[in-house]
C-alpha cells in the first residue's frame, strides 16, 4: 500500500519559506494519537516504513535539543468545535478528575490561540497543559531515517469526530528549497499534502492567497492528457436537470451538458471550431455549481438518471462520438446519453471524427501508478484503439 500518492503536477497544496508557520486541522475521535510526518517529496516511499514502532524509535531517541523549535504557547494545540461544557474550566485543581479539567475557553488576544486562516473561528478551546503532556513535536536528523524531517504525535482527547484538533506548524529552519510531503496518519487511516518550500530570497506573503492559494479571478486553466478518460462510475456529470434538446435543437452553451468538438478545420452545428467548441466545454464546467451522479449499468454500458447535488466541476471528458471500427463493443460508449440535452439526436448531423465533451467532478481516488489499474489492450476501450503504437 502506498501511502501517499507521487506528485503529478507542478501544484502544491501550499507554498512557504522554510520558516513560515502555517495552520492545519485534523479529525478527533476514537482515542490514541495522530502522527504527523514531515519529508522531502523524492523520499515518499519511505512513508511505507513508517510504522508506530519506527515512529515511536524517533520519539524516544530525539535529543533534548530536537524540541526547541516548538517550545512556547503558539504551538499548542487547539480543538475547534462544541463539547460537553462539564470538561471545560478556567483552572483546574487537584479536587478535578481529568476529564473535568481537558480545556478551556480561548478567544484570539491569547497566546495560544490558533489563528485559522479560513472560515470563521467558531468555538475554539485551548487545552490544559496537563491534557497536552503526551504530545510530541520534534524536529532533527535521526541517523537511520534521514528522510524524517520533524515528527507531531498529538493525543486525541475527545471523541467528536466531527470536531477537530488545530495547531500551527513550520518547517525547520535552513530546510532546501524544494516539493515536500506532510503526512497524516491515525489508525490505518492516511492523508498527505504537497508543501513547496521556496527559497529565503522569494518570500511567501503571509496571508490566506499566499500561503494556501486563491481561485483566481480568470478563467480555468486545464491540463490535457491525451488517450485518457474518467472512466464511467467514477466521477459525477455537470449537467442543468432543466436542459434538453427538443426538436433537435441543442440549448445554449451556458446550461448545455455536451458539447460537440469538430475536427480541425471544420465546424459543428453551431457553427463553432475545435478551439471555440472546446472553449465553450471548459467555461460550462468552470461555472457549473451543479453536478449529478448517474447509475452506471452494462452490456452495453449505460449512465442513467441521477440526483442532483450542489458541486463544483473540475475536469473534462473528450470522447469520440463515433468509436472507430476495430472497436470490438461500439454500444459501450463512456457519453451520458440521455442525461439532459445529450442526446443522439441532438448531435445527429456532426461532422465525421466530431467528439463529445461533457464537464464531470472525479469521484474515484484510486492510486493510479503503476502497476494498478491499467489494462493493457481493453476490446471495449475506445481510447486504447486510438492510442498509437
Amino acid at each position: 500500500m502506498l501511502h501517499a500518492r507521487r506528485h503529478r503536477t507542478w501544484l502544491p497544496f501550499w507554498q512557504v519559506n522554510a520558516n513560515t508557520t502555517f495552520v492545519m486541522e485534523w479529525a478527533t475521535g476514537h482515542g490514541g494519537y495522530t502522527d504527523i510526518v514531515f519529508i522531502h517529496a523524492k523520499d515518499y516511499l519511505m512513508l511505507q516504513k513508517a510504522s508506530d514502532r519506527l515512529l515511536s524509535k524517533y520519539i524516544y531517541e530525539a535529543p533534548p535539543e530536537a524540541h526547541e523549535l516548538f517550545r512556547g504557547p503558539q504551538w499548542a494545540r487547539n480543538h475547534l468545535g462544541n463539547v460537553n461544557p462539564s470538561s471545560v474550566r478556567d483552572t483546574c485543581d487537584e479536587s478535578l478528575y481529568s476529564w473535568q479539567c481537558a480545556a478551556f475557553e480561548i478567544n484570539q488576544s491569547h497566546p495560544q490561540f490558533v489563528h485559522r486562516p479560513w472560515g470563521r473561528h467558531g468555538s475554539q478551546l485551548g487545552y490544559h497543559e496537563g491534557e497536552r503532556a503526551g504530545d510530541v513535536r520534534i524536529a532533527y536528523s535521526h541517523p537511520e531515517m534521514p528522510w524524517l524531517l520533524a515528527l507531531h504525535r498529538f493525543k486525541i482527547t475527545w471523541h467528536y469526530p466531527k470536531n477537530a484538533d488545530t495547531a500551527h506548524f513550520r518547517f525547520p529552519p535552513g530546510t532546501p528549497a524544494g516539493q515536500y510531503i506532510v503526512h497524516y496518519k491515525w489508525g490505518g487511516y492516511l492523508d498527505c499534502v504537497d508543501v513547496d518550500v521556496l527559497p529565503d530570497h522569494k518570500p511567501v506573503p503571509q496571508t490566506k492567497e499566499g500561503i494556501y492559494g486563491y481561485r483566481p479571478d480568470e478563467p480555468d486553466s486545464y491540463l490535457k492528457n491525451d488517450h485518457c478518460q474518467y472512466a464511467a462510475g467514477q466521477y459525477d456529470i455537470a449537467s442543468d436537470e432543466a436542459a434538453s434538446c427538443a426538436g433537435g435543437v441543442a440549448p445554449p452553451d451556458g446550461s448545455a451538458t455536451c458539447f460537440a468538438i469538430p475536427p480541425a478545420g471544420q465546424l459543428n452545428n453551431k457553427g463553432q471550431t475545435t478551439e471555440e467548441a472546446l472553449a465553450a466545454c471548459q467555461a460550462r464546467c468552470s461555472g457549473a455549481r451543479t453536478v449529478f451522479r448517474p447509475r452506471v449499468a452494462y452490456n452495453p454500458l449505460r449512465l442513467e438518471g441521477g440526483e442532483p447535488m450542489g458541486g463544483r466541476c473540475e475536469a473534462l471528458n473528450v470522447v469520440p462520438l463515433t468509436p472507430p471500427p476495430q472497436v470490438a463493443f461500439p454500444e459501450d460508449q463512456n457519453i451520458p446519453w440521455g442525461l439532459g440535452d445529450c442526446t443522439r439526436e441532438c448531435f445527429a448531423g456532426e461532422p465525421q471524427g466530431t467528439s463529445i465533451c461533457y464537464g464531470l467532478r472525479e469521484t474515484s481516488r484510486r492510486t493510479v501508478e503503476a502497476p494498478w489499474d491499467i489494462i493493457q489492450d481493453d476490446p471495449r476501450d475506445e481510447v486504447s484503439i486510438l492510442t498509437p503504437s
